[in-house]
C-alpha cells in the first residue's frame, strides 16, 4: 500500500464531502487506501456518508465511525489504522490535487515530501508556496526556520508523511488544543530531523471559511487565548535548535506574526456585542510577547491593544472591513 489519506467529518454537508472524495478517487497509478473516519456526526449527516460510501469500492474506502472527541482525536485514529507507506491529511470541504502524486514519490526514502497549496475564500484565491526554497531537499532547519518566521508549514495537508516516521517518533495531535494543534504537530515533526523534500506542484485544495475560526472563538474563548499563548511560546522554544545568530531575528519575527494576529482578532470582533470580554483579555494575553526590536507595524499595534485605544481600531475595522468588501486579496 502506497498511500493512506485520513479523512476526518463531523457533520459536512454531503455534496462537500463527494467533492473531497472525488478528488481522491482520480488518483491513478499508485495504491491507496480512504480511511473516511466519521467523528460522532449526527445521525441525518451519518445516513447518507453511508450511502455515499457504500456506492464506491469498499476495497478502497474504509468507513470508521467513533463518539466525537474532536479532529486531532479522529486524525490520531486514522494515523493508528493506516496501513499505507505515507500517509496524507485532508479535511472533508477540501481536494486534493491527487495527479501531483507522482508514483516516483512513494519509491524514495524522504521522511516528508512537501507540496504547494491553493487557497479558495469569498475574497480571496491564490495559490501560496510553502517554502521560498526551489524545488528538491530541503534541510528541516530551513523548514523550521519559514515555520517562526513566515509562519509557513502550519497546515497538516499538501504533503505526504512517511507512517513509519509518525509511528516510530510517537508523533500524534494534542487532543488538548482547539486551535493550532496542525501546527504543533508540524513543529513537533521537524523537532525529529526529518527528510525532506519539496516539490513545486500543488498538491491540495483548501477552502477557506472566516467564520470557522470566529466562530471557535465564540465558542472556547478562553481555551482559545490559553492556545495562542501556548503556540507562541513553542515557536520561541524552537528557535533554539536554529542558527543563533539568527535568533533575535526569528523571535522579532514570531513575535510580529502574534501580534498581527491578535490585531487582526480585535478589529474582527471591535464591533461585535462580545467585544468587551475579548478586547480586555486581548490586553491582558498581549503583554506575553516579546515587543523588543518589533518593527514599527508592529510596535503600533501593541500599543493600540496594550493602552486600549479602542477608538482607533474601530476606525481601523470600518476600513478594512471596505478593503475585503470591495478588494480582492491574493494568496502568495
Amino acid at each position: 500500500m502506497d498511500l493512506s489519506i485520513i479523512i476526518p467529518v463531523y457533520n459536512t454537508d454531503i455534496n462537500l464531502v463527494k467533492r473531497c472524495i472525488q478528488s481522491v478517487i482520480n488518483t491513478k497509478d499508485i495504491k491507496y487506501e480512504i480511511l473516511f473516519i466519521n467523528d460522532g456526526s449526527k445521525k441525518e449527516f451519518t445516513t447518507q456518508y453511508i450511502s455515499f460510501i457504500n456506492s464506491y469500492d469498499k476495497k478502497s474506502i474504509k468507513y470508521i465511525e467513533k463518539e466525537n472527541g474532536g479532529v486531532s482525536s479522529a486524525r490520531n485514529l486514522g494515523i493508528e489504522k493506516s496501513k499505507g507507506k505515507y500517509i496524507t491529511f485532508l479535511d472533508s470541504d477540501d481536494i486534493v490535487y491527487s495527479e501531483s502524486f507522482c508514483i516516483d514519490y512513494f519509491k524514495t526514502d524522504y521522511d516528508i515530501i512537501l507540496f504547494n497549496k491553493e487557497y479558495f475564500g469569498k475574497q480571496t484565491h491564490g495559490v501560496r508556496r510553502e517554502l521560498l526554497s526551489d524545488e528538491g531537499e530541503v534541510d528541516y532547519k530551513t523548514v523550521l526556520e519559514e515555520f517562526v518566521e513566515r509562519d509557513r508549514f502550519h497546515h497538516p495537508g499538501a504533503k505526504l508523511i512517511k507512517t513509519e516516521f509518525l509511528k516510530n517518533n510517537n508523533i500524534l495531535f494534542d487532543k488538548n488544543l482547539i486551535q493550532g494543534e496542525d501546527a504543533i504537530f508540524n513543529l513537533e515533526m521537524l523537532l525529529k530531523k526529518p527528510k525532506i523534500y519539496y516539490t513545486n506542484k500543488k498538491g491540495y485544495g483548501y477552502f477557506y471559511d472566516f467564520n470557522t475560526s470566529i466562530n471557535r472563538w465564540k465558542k472556547f474563548p478562553q481555551k482559545m487565548f490559553d492556545n495562542f499563548v501556548f503556540i507562541y511560546q513553542k515557536k520561541l522554544s524552537s528557535i533554539k535548535y536554529l542558527d543563533q545568530k539568527k535568533h533575535d531575528y526569528l523571535i522579532e519575527k514570531a513575535s510580529a506574526n502574534s501580534i498581527n494576529y491578535l490585531f487582526q482578532f480585535c478589529t474582527d470582533f471591535i464591533n461585535s456585542k462580545f467585544d468587551r470580554y475579548y478586547l480586555v483579555n486581548s490586553k491582558k494575553y498581549i503583554k506575553v510577547i516579546k515587543k523588543t526590536k518589533l518593527d514599527l507595524k508592529s510596535k503600533i499595534q501593541f500599543t493600540i491593544i496594550d493602552r486600549g485605544y479602542w477608538g482607533i481600531l474601530k476606525i481601523i475595522a470600518k476600513i478594512r472591513q471596505l478593503y475585503l468588501k470591495y478588494l480582492k486579496f491574493k494568496w502568495n
